[in-house]
């Protein structure tokens, strides 16, 4: 009786170590599994992040080469959405010389230059912002330490904030730079990023840029001229600056705009996105179409 007492309880102990031992390769299987899975996972997200990557890239290139082949057409780029090889690539360009060169306001020899100045006042009161934004960035480029009256300088602001950093005195290297200057808050920064550059030569493009910028370059011009100005670019671009003359109320504004405006462009700033599997990417580049130059690049 003794014995069969023995062999039943030998007999549930190997159950339970058995159930143990099938628990315990269930888990193990189940962590292998997993493990396999989150692998197979992320390479595939990694091969979907790395081609979302690389057709990105080609898409900066592609579109810095359209650009130049219909260096012609000068109307402004409308945005495009296709699919390549299964992925969907958008792109978005703008034209730096659509917009005012911030950099333009102070002079190479650090003194104001105040036709441009003047110019980005306005387009600073258009967009309903602070006035004080033109004096607080002109006195963060000029290589002096006197503050204008509405001005910004180290040693009445800049010193003065927690942590401290001084006035770059010299010219921005991104209009993104402005977000250090007194008063360009992301509000703000936001409401101007669209209407200014720092890679352009200063000339604005009368056929590319909005009318909040061609309505900054003069006192004289009123909305509705730069509304008949971007009307007349839209259905007969711009092909020599004296053309502006032939629109109605530039007969003798016209003539102050000359070496200040242009018809041409080479200098773009795509926004590029493409979604391809799980993976999504997104460059910004500031590109010269001329000599393919990259000024400015954001990969996301």
């Amino acid at each position: 009786m003794m014995d069969a007492f023995n062999g039943k309880k030998k007999a549930g102990f190997a159950l339970i170590i058995t159930v143990l031992i099938t628990a315990v390769l269930a888990a193990l299987i189940a962590e292998v599994v997993y493990a396999v899975h989150v692998a197979a996972s992320r390479a595939g997200s990694f091969r979907d992040s790395s081609r979302a990557s690389t057709l990105a890239s080609g898409a900066v290139n592609l579109a810095t080469k359209t650009i130049k082949l219909n260096a012609k057409d000068k109307r402004r780029l409308e945005p495009l959405t296709f699919v390549y090889d299964g992925a969907l690539v958008s792109v978005r360009v703008e034209d730096e010389a659509a917009k005012l060169n911030v950099n333009s306001i102070v002079m190479a020899n650090g003194a104001l230059h105040q036709e441009n100045f003047l110019a980005y006042k306005r387009l600073v009161s258009q967009l309903s912002l602070d006035a004080s934004l033109a004096g607080a960035l002109g006195d963060w480029i000029d290589a002096n330490d006197e503050p204008m009256s509405d001005g910004a300088e180290t040693r009445d602001y800049y010193s003065r904030l927690n942590p401290p950093y001084t006035a770059k005195g010299a010219p921005l290297d991104s209009v993104d730079e402005a977000m250090l200057v007194r008063g360009y808050a992301p509000q703000a920064f936001g409401a101007l990023k669209s209407f200014i550059t720092v890679y352009t030569n200063g000339l604005v493009n009368i056929n590319t840029a909005p009318v909040e910028v061609i309505s900054s370059l003069d006192a004289g011009i009123t909305l509705d001229m730069a509304k008949r100005v971007r009307s007349r670019a839209g259905s007969t671009p711009f092909t020599d600056v004296s053309e502006i003359r032939s629109v109605a109320g530039f007969e003798t504004i016209g003539f102050g705009l000359h070496g200040r405006i242009t018809v041409d462009s080479s200098i773009y700033r795509l926004f590029i996105t493409v979604k391809a599997g799980e993976a999504s990417r997104e460059v910004e580049a500031v590109v010269d179409v001329n000599d393919m130059r990259v000024f400015y690049w954001r990969e996301a």
